[in-house]
């Protein structure tokens, strides 16, 4: 959990073990995102093997066509897809010990990225369906997403044995914009994720490439 300032501390005469960490963690270019209404179970296993896992694209093509809430809905390919570090929110007053600020926690995180040359009707079709679900009343969501990336990476949530997917909220995709002759159209991409967002973070590499999947 990220650090609350309206909450008690934990606090003991010795510091927390930390693990030694058994891997690298590391996004690298995602490309693509899967998004899904939140799930009480996880659709994804974490294991590389087994039914359900993450890996298998036979995992993957019954949700994508699936017509209950446990639907898989996918992005055109993103260009440019960035998530910056998230801002220390402190408050600031001279009369506090030492001139020292008050620490109240970190800020949400927003991340943009960009559609070229998207067709329209897919545009609108995500629009309709993730802004209000994501977006409808502050600090309400109903969907979540896992990131798909080159050399077949997926990333999610560590949940127990399964891959949970990232809450997102406040997802937004522009109207297109275009700078004129020989010039790309563009629509912007933009979610909010909440802080803390990483702490569970888990990137894994299938067995397919994710990017080659397909809206059903």
């Amino acid at each position: 959990m990220p650090f609350d300032a309206g909450l008690c501390p934990t606090t003991s005469g010795t510091l927390a073990t930390v693990p030694t960490g058994s891997c690298i963690n590391t996004l690298d270019q995602t490309q693509r995102i899967a998004f899904q209404l939140y799930q009480a179970t996880p659709s994804f296993l974490a294991a590389s093997t087994g039914v359900g896992s993450y890996a298998l694209q036979a995992s993957w093509t019954p949700l994508l066509t699936s017509v209950t809430n446990t639907k898989v809905i996918l992005t055109p390919v993103l260009t440019g897809l960035t998530i910056p570090v998230n801002e220390v929110l402190e408050d600031t007053n001279e009369n506090f010990i030492n001139g020292l600020p008050q620490l109240l926690g970190f800020g949400n995180v927003t991340i943009t990225g960009q559609f070229y040359n998207a067709d329209p009707a897919v545009i609108k079709a995500l629009r309709d369906t993730l802004t209000s679900q994501s977006g409808q009343n502050a600090g309400i969501s109903t969907v979540w997403a896992y990131l798909l990336g080159k050399n077949k990476r997926v990333t999610g949530v560590a949940s127990g044995a399964n891959l949970a997917g990232i809450p997102m909220y406040n997802i937004t995709i522009s109207d297109v914009s275009s700078e004129g002759l020989r010039k790309q159209n563009i629509h912007n991409f933009r979610a909010l994720v909440p802080a803390g967002w990483s702490e569970n973070l888990k990137t894994l590499v299938s067995s397919f490439d994710p990017i080659a999947l397909a809206n059903a």
